[in-house]
């Protein structure tokens, strides 16, 4: 995707994908893929994680990174991938940022 480092790209449809979780909590990366995987097949133009649809401060930087790489492996270059990525706690914020958290 060539055009990425440019605001147009940013035209079209973008759901939010949900994040899936397991009966104990833990992500369900199977379940995120076959979501991943029905997005893919149809005309949209890019894929939206960890954003709009509110799972994000319930998830560990960790949980944050493994959804990452995996939505990653699976879209690889195909859509672009809008992923959310704000910090929730102010003890999240870089010391040298902390005040833009506010």
């Amino acid at each position: 995707m060539s055009n990425m480092h440019t605001l147009g790209f940013l035209k079209g449809i973008f759901p939010v994908v949900p994040t899936p979780l397991q009966a104990d909590e833990s992500l369900d990366l199977a379940g995120l893929g076959h979501c991943l995987n029905f997005y893919m097949a149809s005309d949209i133009q890019g894929i939206t994680v960890l954003g709009s649809g509110g799972e994000l401060p319930y998830f560990s930087d960790a949980e944050q990174l493994r959804v990452v790489k995996h939505v990653k492996h699976i879209v690889q270059d195909k859509k672009p991938i809008i992923v959310g990525v704000i910090p929730i706690r102010i003890n999240k914020c870089p010391p040298q940022n902390a005040s833009s958290c506010f």
